[in-house]
């Protein structure tokens, strides 16, 4: 018998009982879809809302204090100046 192996996007490896295992839990177990539906991929939100992309002005002297950030962090001034947000835990 041909035992086929599956691998999930974490990289785990499952075989056909693997597989079977999950299907019977699925069967047997009362999820709540609500919460299922609700979670979401990709970034989490900042607050209680997705975040409205702004324009905004910085003086020169912050352009070069950021730029030598961005270039370190292979970013963007966008992108960098997220992830050095104090919302992200940088201080």
């Amino acid at each position: 018998m041909n035992h086929i192996r599956y691998r999930t996007a974490s990289g785990e490896t499952l075989a056909d009982a693997d597989i079977d295992e999950l299907a019977n839990e699925v069967e047997t177990t009362d999820y709540d879809t609500q919460i299922l539906k609700t979670r979401r991929r990709g970034r989490p939100l900042l607050g209680s809302a997705p975040a409205e992309v702004v324009p905004v002005q910085l003086e020169p002297e912050l352009h070069s204090v950021h730029d030598p950030i961005a270039e370190t962090a292979a970013s963007t001034r966008r992108r960098s100046s997220s992830d050095n947000s104090p919302a992200n835990g940088a201080t």
